[in-house]
């Protein structure tokens, strides 16, 4: 029998994510993070999301997921996924960093990748 695993991320009327679940700028790396990884390996099969919004990312054991894969599709328009994980930072109720706004910028930019997302300093905090 199936159930259900995670908790899915509770969004208000304007698609603001819950505070009591993504609280501050750690945890938003760590669902960055997650999403980055999955993003990787599914864009190095040719494949991209196509709808990467919060109520596609659960957290089950403090351990975060991409879900919901119906609507993915073989594409090399990478970039619009990765537009689209910068859109889920501006969908936090606390104020990001210098270093989170450029990451942003770099997940908006057209050269940018999920593989160089993980490498960026916000990330890795080098």
């Amino acid at each position: 029998m199936l159930s259900p695993r995670g908790t899915p991320m509770c969004v208000d009327e304007s698609g603001r994510v819950d505070s009591e679940i993504v609280s501050d700028e750690s945890v938003l790396q760590l669902v960055i993070l997650a999403v980055l990884t999955a993003l990787k390996a599914f864009h190095a099969q040719g494949w991209c999301h196509c709808d990467i919004r919060w109520p596609n990312v659960i957290v089950s054991d403090n351990v975060w997921y991409l879900i919901d894969f119906e609507t993915a599709e073989l594409s090399d328009h990478v970039a619009e996924d990765l537009r689209d994980v910068a859109k889920l930072m501006d969908k936090v109720s606390f104020y990001l960093s210098d270093a989170a706004k450029a990451f942003q910028q770099y997940l908006r930019s057209d050269d940018a990748t999920a593989a160089g997302g993980l490498g960026h300093v916000w990330l890795t905090n080098e």
